[in-house]
């Protein structure tokens, strides 16, 4: 997509997608569900693969990039570790009666699946569409009267971004 650049050996398969103004060369292999944009190279024998996300100036040369990259940033940006099966908890405050703090016409479950109506699939951005999710110091309640906790469950695969202390996903399963 636009003026991307996939030559000499390198391969892009799966559900890859490389766009913007990224180079893709050498021996180099995209695949899975994997996304490569921006002013990135990735080269010689170079990996990107499961739900990884290569964008802005990144080089990435003989190593491998996975979503187990997504598991340290979480770990070091939230101290959280998802589980076996790549699930983290976090939580979520909103007004007392479920709805967003800021789109009171999108109501949050008490129990159950919740999904963005839309999200914006840059991992650079903090702040954009989709739910936004991070640990319980993160969202202190205020005043109880008018505010509440919700507990979430969310699988690594659904976070578009992890940053500024917190996530923004596609979708999330409230626990209470």
């Amino acid at each position: 997509y636009g003026s991307a650049r996939i030559y000499a050996s390198a391969r892009v398969y799966g559900d890859a997608r490389v766009c913007g103004s990224a180079w893709v060369y050498g021996s180099a292999r995209i695949y899975g569900n994997a996304r490569i944009y921006g002013n990135v190279q990735v080269y010689g024998n170079a990996q990107v693969y499961g739900s990884a996300r290569i964008c802005e100036r990144q080089w990435i040369r003989f190593g491998y990039c996975t979503k187990y990259t997504l598991v340290d940033l979480l770990r070091c940006s939230l101290g959280v570790n998802p589980t076996a099966s790549g699930y983290i908890y976090v939580y979520k405050r909103v007004n007392i009666d479920y709805t967003s703090e800021h789109d009171n016409t999108f109501v949050y479950p008490k129990e159950g699946l919740v999904e963005a109506k839309e999200y914006d699939p840059d991992p650079t951005k903090s702040c954009a569409p989709g739910l936004h999710f991070s640990t319980n110091e993160y969202w202190p309640l205020n005043d109880e009267t008018k505010e509440r906790m919700l507990v979430a469950k969310v699988h690594i695969d659904d976070i578009i971004a992890c940053q500024e202390g917190k996530i923004r996903v596609k979708r999330a399963e409230i626990l209470g």
